[in-house]
């Protein structure tokens, strides 16, 4: 049986899981990847092409946010010592495997999106990697990572959509009226 101070510990565990990934940064990312998909479809079609490139922006980006913590952690902890790696709550090479496994599982779910879509999920791996561990200390390039990754969450929606519809793939979709276009 599980007693009250277990469910108490897996609470906190919880919470700081979520703050390790900062959801919501990645629920803001895939709004991001939501809008470039319905902007380029021009109208809300719910396809596994719409859910994969959600799961590959969530994991993607939930990767960097805890790559970052974990190249981060000396500073964080004299100016937040309460985060979940300088507070002891997860251990550092718990940070960088999760960080991984999210970066790899991003990459995988973008592979049936198309080669561009797989690229793309591949060099914000790359960046959000590199920029944690070197390119944020050196200011504008730092800036043009960041610009550059949010910018990429509304294109990789817009790809996702505009690479199927565009594609002998849209012949599979039986019901759906693309207005003519292709």
């Amino acid at each position: 049986m599980i007693g009250f101070e277990s469910i108490g510990g897996m609470m906190e565990k919880f919470k700081g899981f979520l703050m390790l990934i900062r959801l919501h940064n990645v629920i803001i990312a895939c709004i991001a990847c939501f809008t470039g998909y319905v902007v380029s479809a021009r109208a809300i079609i719910l396809s596994q092409h719409l859910y994969l490139s959600l799961l590959t922006v969530a994991m993607v980006s939930a990767g960097g946010y805890v790559i970052n913590d974990y190249f981060d952690i000396d500073i964080d902890k004299v100016n937040k010592p309460y985060r979940p790696l300088p507070s002891g709550l997860f251990t550092p090479k718990f940070a960088y495997n999760l960080s991984m496994i999210f970066f790899i599982v991003g990459i995988l779910s973008s592979i049936p999106l198309g080669p561009i879509c797989l690229i793309l999920a591949i060099l914000n791996s790359l960046l959000m990697y590199y920029y944690s561990k070197r390119i944020k200390s050196l200011g504008f390039p730092g800036n043009m990572v960041i610009a550059f990754s949010s910018f990429s969450s509304i294109l990789f929606g817009g790809l996702a959509y505009c690479l199927l519809y565009t594609s002998d793939a849209a012949d599979e979709l039986d019901g759906v009226d693309l207005g003519g276009r292709r």
